[in-house]
């Protein structure tokens, strides 16, 4: 899947976190073949690992609306998730800024947490295979969205 089929995907979200967002996006996936849904998985691992560094979890410690002062692993990868489901442009400008905007999302609600399952609750509605789809992720990416999996975005956690 390229970046502009991924993209157009996600812009099904409208750039909210809503639950009725995602469940159109979820029933958009479940209409795809199984290794398009993988595809979508993958490049949503990418975007995700593009915005994992020490300095863009740095950034949402300092700008994050509840100003809790710190930042979790879990609530940094949500904070990620945000940022894709605002959409390309705002991805975009966090990728080039080190930054981490989440546009009109509100990252206080943890719903950005709802777009790392999508494509799991596309495969259940549509009666696919898991152990297939696993196994044609694990052909295709070799990079995590987990926080600090990125070496270069976390040379001192590595």
């Amino acid at each position: 899947m390229d970046e502009d089929r991924f993209w157009s995907l996600i812009v099904v979200l409208g750039g909210t976190t809503d639950l009725d967002s995602f469940d159109r996006l979820t029933l958009d996936l479940a209409e795809l073949p199984l290794p398009e849904i993988a595809a979508f998985q993958a490049r949503l691992t990418l975007a995700l690992y593009a915005l994992d560094s020490g300095c863009r979890a740095e950034w949402y410690r300092m700008n994050e609306p509840g100003r809790v002062g710190f930042v979790s692993d879990d609530v940094f990868l949500y904070a990620r998730a945000d940022t894709v489901t605002a959409g390309r442009e705002v991805w975009s400008t966090a990728v080039e800024t080190q930054t981490l905007p989440w546009g009109t999302v509100d990252p206080t609600t943890g719903n950005g947490e709802l777009l790392l399952y999508v494509s799991f609750d596309a495969i259940d509605i549509a009666g696919l295979d898991v152990d297939e789809f696993y196994a044609l992720l694990d052909a295709g990416i070799t990079v995590s969205y987990e926080t600090a999996s990125s070496t270069a975005g976390w040379p001192s956690r590595q």
